[in-house]
């Protein structure tokens, strides 16, 4: 609209120029034979109606154009104090106390017991796992760990080994003696046999009285009266 009321007013005022500068050919023109108070008279309410209307639909547009450029120009600087924020953003550090537990393995051993016999096994004493705690100081980083400190290492429960007995005792076997078919009662088969508490010098004894069922070898019946170490 302003563009239209512009070109109107340098028409206008084109049209006045040429009737001051030519006013007898513009009085040809149009026919009537006027003067320069008459052109004026004409001419100049016309020229400030023009401007008159040219200023009040100019600014409107200008105006309009502002906003815009406004309404643009602000997003842009909400989006740069966006970025810029994210660029200053500074990470969330903190530190926090956090206790573990440990187990201990209790160690087994053995030793050899003769008092037990040999391939018997006996477990003394049971193995208790002991219990270890460590304190941490553990730095987080945006909710992340990052780093960790050990501040205390306590054994809060010592493991008791286990301690396994292996017999060695051997058991003691017992021979039966044999005895000469000779005599009842027994009789041991030796070189020589002499009576308990007698004179002869052994090497095996024998205690009676003992009866002689078959030859008297060993002549332990002095008397032949068929009973030996009387």
């Amino acid at each position: 609209m302003s563009t239209f009321f512009s070109l109107m007013l340098l028409g206008v005022l084109s049209i006045y120029l040429w009737s001051l500068l030519k006013p007898k050919k513009f009085s040809t023109v149009i026919h009537r034979d006027t003067s320069r108070g008459n052109l004026t008279k004409f001419f100049l309410p016309t020229l400030l109606v023009l401007f008159v209307v040219i200023g009040i639909t100019a600014p409107a547009q200008t105006d309009t154009k502002v906003l815009q450029t406004t309404a643009n120009v602000k997003p842009l600087m909400q989006e740069t104090s966006s970025v810029k924020g994210v660029s200053e953003r500074k990470p969330v550090i903190e530190t926090v106390t956090r206790t573990e537990t440990e187990v201990i393995p209790f160690k087994s051993t053995s030793v050899n017991d003769p008092a037990i016999s040999a391939g018997t096994t006996t477990i003394r004493t049971v193995g208790i796992n002991g219990l270890r705690t460590k304190t941490y100081l553990i730095t987080m980083t945006d909710g992340q760990e990052t780093a960790r400190k050990l501040v205390s290492d306590t054994i809060t429960q010592a493991p008791v080994d286990e301690i396994t007995h292996n017999g060695t005792k051997r058991a003691v076997t017992q021979s039966t003696p044999v005895c000469d078919k000779n005599y009842s009662g027994c009789v041991p088969v030796a070189s020589d046999v002499d009576c308990a508490g007698g004179s002869g010098n052994g090497p095996a004894y024998v205690a009676g009285p003992i009866n002689v069922i078959g030859n008297d070898i060993y002549g332990l019946d002095r008397d032949n009266d068929g009973i030996a170490c009387e």
